[in-house]
């Protein structure tokens, strides 16, 4: 191989591992909550290294240098998080029934109105 050609395959390398780089610091930024210090539930970065392809220890590398430090695993955290998201799922869902109510309420009441003024005529 030549040293033109050499220096081409060098620089495809390099682009791949750029991209792969790139990649794995988008999905850090997609899954990891800077402020805590975890990753959202399920992901590590085991799963950024299977997603990406790139060693566990290379994206290690780059959330240490990029985000620091994880912090103390605490499940409670994590479960606190998940009842308070299906919490709100669960209200938003109650106010959604009530505005339902509310609409067949009045849709009832215009009916119960028709119908008395039909029973009102139909006895005069």
């Amino acid at each position: 191989m030549t040293r033109t050609g050499l220096d081409q395959k060098n620089n495809e390398i390099s682009g791949v591992a750029l991209d792969a780089k790139r990649r794995v610091y988008e999905l850090i930024e997609e899954y990891y909550n800077k402020s805590k210090k975890i990753y959202k539930a399920g992901k590590s970065d085991k799963f950024i290294s299977d997603v990406s392809g790139m060693s566990e220890k290379e994206v290690e590398r780059i959330r240490l240098e990029w985000f620091g430090e994880l912090a103390d695993f605490d499940p409670f955290e994590i479960c606190n998080d998940k009842i308070k998201i299906l919490n709100d799922r669960i209200n938003a869902q109650i106010e959604d029934l009530h505005k339902r109510i509310e609409i067949l309420q009045e849709e009832n009441e215009v009916l119960i109105n028709d119908l008395r003024n039909e029973v009102k005529q139909a006895l005069r």
